[in-house]
C-alpha cells in the first residue's frame, strides 16, 4: 500500500516537474524568438503630489490584446502624442482634452484618438489651425483631471477646455480620502490594495507572460463564448435607478466639486468649457443593456439607463457649462450597424472616436468657438503660437 501510494506521489511530481520545465521553456522560447506582447504599463505612471499619479514623459510602447494593437509614446510633459507629428507653423489656438482611458485610449494608436482627429476635422472645415493636446489618463476621474489641469496642464493655458466625462466610473472614483494613496505606484504601474489572488495573479500574466499572451489570443474565442471575459469585469453601478451611498454621497458631489474648479479656471483665465458626455457601452447598445440588467438579478424596476446623463447634465446646466452628450448619437449609430466599442473591451474602437471627433468638431464650431475670432475674444491676440504648437 505504502509503495503504491509512493509511486503515485513520485509519478505527480514527476509530472508537475514535467509541466513547469515546458511552461518556463515555452515562455523562454516566446521571449527569445516570438515575442507576444511588451510588459502593459511597466514604467507607463509616476507619482503626482496632487494627482496621485500621471502619466511618465517620453514612454514609448506597445499594448497588444486580441482586439487591438496600439503605439504608445508620451512627450516629455507625459501628453500622449502621435509618433513623428509635426507641430504646425501658426494656430488659431489651443485646445486641452482632458479625461480617462476614453480620452488617453489604448485601444487605438494616438493619431486615430478623437483629440486628434477632432483637430483634423476642425482644419478640414476651415476652422483652424488648432493645437489640440491629448491631457487624458488611463484611471482618472474628474477629480484626478481637475488636480492635474490646475496643477500641470494649466500651464499651457488653452483656449478652450473639453472635459470627456464618463458616464461609468468617473461617478464613483473620485474619492477625496484616498485618491493620493489609491492606486499605489511601483515601477510605474497602479497597484490597488484588496484584488482577489487570482485577479492579481491574471493581471501579473497579463503584463509579464509571453506564453500566457499567447494562449489567451488563441483561446480568445472560447474565452469570449464562455461568459468568462463578463464575469471577469468590473460591474458598474450607475445604471441603477438608486445609485449606493458610494457614488450618491461621495464619488459624485466629489465629481460636481472638480467640475466647478474646472469652469472656474476657465472663467478666470478667459477659456472656453466643454463638458463632453461619455455613454458606457450598456447605454448605447441595447445587447449590452440586457446582459448589464442580468449580471445584476435584480427586477427590472432597479434600473435606469440614462440616470446618469439626467444626473451629470442637469448639474452642468445649473452651473452654466455646455453640454455635448454623446449618447443620442452613438445609439443611433449603433442602431444602424456601427461597431463603437471592443467586444470585451469596454472602450472604443477606430470607428468610436471617429464619431466622438465629428460630433465635437461639429459642436465646437456651432459654438462659434472654433474661429481665431472667438479664441482671440477670450485670450486675446496669441503671441505665443511658437508654445501652442509644442
Amino acid at each position: 500500500m505504502r509503495s503504491r501510494r509512493r509511486r503515485m506521489i513520485a509519478n505527480v511530481l514527476v509530472v508537475l516537474f514535467g509541466t513547469t520545465v515546458a511552461l518556463a521553456m515555452g515562455e523562454i522560447v516566446l521571449r527569445v524568438f516570438w515575442p507576444q506582447r511588451s510588459p502593459v504599463t511597466i514604467g507607463m505612471f509616476r507619482p503626482d503630489p496632487d494627482a496621485g499619479f500621471r502619466l511618465q514623459g517620453n514612454y514609448r510602447n506597445e499594448v497588444r490584446t486580441p482586439e487591438f494593437r496600439a503605439a504608445i509614446r508620451t512627450d516629455a510633459e507625459g501628453y500622449r502624442v502621435p509618433e513623428g507629428k509635426e507641430p504646425p507653423p501658426a494656430v488659431a489656438g489651443r485646445i486641452l482634452v482632458v479625461g480617462d482611458s476614453f480620452t488617453f485610449r489604448v485601444g487605438v494608436d494616438a493619431e486615430d484618438a478623437f483629440p486628434e482627429l477632432c483637430e483634423k476635422g476642425l482644419a478640414a472645415a476651415g476652422a483652424g489651425p488648432w493645437a489640440v493636446r491629448n491631457g487624458g489618463v488611463g484611471g482618472y476621474g474628474p477629480l484626478r483631471s481637475s488636480r492635474l489641469l490646475l496643477h500641470r496642464q494649466a500651464s499651457w493655458m488653452p483656449h478652450i477646455l473639453i472635459h470627456a466625462f464618463y458616464l461609468g466610473n468617473d461617478l464613483e472614483d473620485p474619492q477625496p480620502d484616498s485618491f493620493l494613496r489609491i492606486p499605489e505606484i511601483r515601477h510605474g504601474r497602479m497597484f490597488s490594495p484588496g484584488r482577489p489572488r487570482l485577479t492579481k495573479l491574471r493581471l501579473f500574466l497579463r503584463t509579464r507572460s509571453h506564453l500566457y499572451a499567447f494562449l489567451r489570443e488563441r483561446l480568445y474565442g472560447f474565452y469570449r463564448r464562455s461568459g468568462l471575459s463578463r464575469r471577469g469585469q468590473y460591474l458598474e453601478r450607475v445604471g441603477l435607478a438608486e445609485w449606493p451611498p458610494r457614488i450618491r454621497n461621495v464619488g459624485w458631489p466629489a465629481g460636481q466639486e472638480a467640475m466647478i474648479a474646472m469652469r472656474d479656471w476657465a472663467r478666470e483665465h478667459g477659456a472656453h468649457y466643454l463638458v463632453v458626455l461619455v455613454p458606457a457601452k450598456y447605454h448605447v447598445e441595447d445587447q449590452s443593456w440586457e446582459l448589464y440588467r442580468a449580471d445584476w438579478r435584480l427586477p427590472q424596476s432597479a434600473f435606469d439607463r440614462d440616470h446618469g446623463r439626467r444626473v451629470v447634465g442637469d448639474f452642468l446646466g445649473r452651473i452654466g457649462v455646455p453640454v455635448l452628450d454623446l449618447t443620442g448619437p452613438f445609439r443611433s449609430a449603433a442602431a444602424g450597424g456601427a461597431r463603437l466599442y471592443y467586444q470585451v473591451d469596454r472602450h472604443w474602437t477606430p470607428e468610436g472616436h471617429e464619431l466622438a471627433a465629428e460630433c465635437l468638431a461639429r459642436e465646437l464650431i456651432s459654438l462659434g468657438w472654433s474661429s481665431s475670432e472667438a479664441s482671440a475674444s477670450t485670450k486675446g491676440t496669441n503671441s505665443a503660437s511658437a508654445d501652442a504648437s509644442r
